[in-house]
């Protein structure tokens, strides 16, 4: 799956390059998500910016990970400006459980704080 990963302290930040996430290439999404999910303590960004298109499998597999950093003492937030794919996150009452920002500078200011 096309990323960029940078870490800064315990943050990793994961910026997607994928204009769709489908059938095509949700095993590669799924390996990634649970890669960093399940390494070392910190908190997860996943910038979903440059994506056009997401099935509802790669929900399902963003709310696990989402589950799988809370649960190790993390944050995971999702960067998304895109009404498209944000409509998707507030259609699947997602936007209930996991931190959605538009930018991601809002997502650094977010793990900033305790």
């Amino acid at each position: 799956m096309d990323h960029e990963l940078t870490v800064e302290g315990t943050n990793r930040i994961l910026l997607l390059r994928e204009k769709s996430i489908d059938v095509n290439n949700i095993a590669e999404f799924r390996d990634l998500l649970e890669k960093h999910a399940t390494e070392g303590a910190g908190n997860i960004v996943l910038g979903l910016d440059g994506v056009d298109y997401m099935g509802s499998v790669a929900l399902g597999m963003i709310s696990l990970a989402s589950i799988m950093v809370d649960k190790r003492g993390g944050k995971f937030i999702v960067v998304c400006g895109k009404d498209s794919i944000l409509k998707l996150f507030i259609v699947s009452g997602l936007y209930r459980v996991i931190r959605i920002v538009e930018t991601l500078e809002a997502a650094r200011q977010h793990v900033e704080r305790r």
